[in-house]
């Protein structure tokens, strides 16, 4: 009985590890990809584009 609780708790957990790996990734990858292309300011497109990175 205690051997079956215990699959089973290391079955949720490595489920957990493994979906949250993959959501972490996935907003680095979005992290990332706004770093790279910063998006426009949409408010005023009359003004030039400032670069905050030297």
């Amino acid at each position: 009985m205690v051997g079956i609780v215990l699959a089973i708790s290391v079955g949720v957990v490595a489920a957990v590890l493994v979906f949250g790996g993959m959501y972490q990734q996935e907003l680095f990858e979005d992290y990332m990809e706004g770093v790279e292309n910063p998006p426009r300011s949409e408010k005023n497109p009359n003004l030039p584009s400032y670069d905050n990175l030297p």
